[in-house]
């Protein structure tokens, strides 16, 4: 796995892609793609603007994907082959079905917001996958007599 800087507003970020195609990637320079609710790294190559994502599988393919190239486990900026697949538009909308709560900040970081009680708390965390293992497993502790004496006593 490398990562392949990525400008976004002036810092850089960084893509995940495979090591076999990392030399061919970093010879380009990319940046996030405005205008979408993801960000998505966006470069020009051969006098063409791409999608890193859809670069890739084309590198990986030899031929252009017939279909959506959808992120499996929702992180726009993880372009590693096995993170891509070619769906249908229909395939893709499910995919990105959110949990309740949960939103991606401009940094690619991940927000959670949990209400229980009238008692509001919010953590960041790095991924869509921590964010909601953490609301679930805040929800489960929640539902105890501990949690609540807690948000009680807290001042929430």
């Amino acid at each position: 796995m490398t990562e392949v800087p990525v400008m976004c507003r002036g810092r850089e970020v960084t893509a995940l892609v495979d090591d076999e195609y990392a030399d061919i990637l970093l010879a380009h320079r990319w940046w996030i793609s405005r205008g979408r609710k993801q960000p998505y790294a966006m470069g020009l190559v051969d006098g063409r603007y791409v999608l890193l994502h859809r670069y890739v599988w084309h590198l990986a393919h030899g031929t252009p994907p017939t279909g959506v190239v959808d992120h499996i486990n929702g992180d726009t900026l993880d372009c590693r082959l096995a993170n891509l697949r070619d769906v249908t538009r229909a395939v893709n909308r499910a995919n990105t079905a959110t949990v309740e709560g949960i939103k991606r900040t401009d940094g690619g970081r991940y927000r959670v917001t949990v209400r229980v009680g009238g008692c509001s708390i919010t953590a960041t965390l790095p991924t869509y996958d921590a964010a909601v293992d953490w609301r679930a497993g805040y929800l489960a502790l929640a539902t105890g007599q501990g949690a609540w004496r807690w948000a009680r006593t807290s001042g929430c």
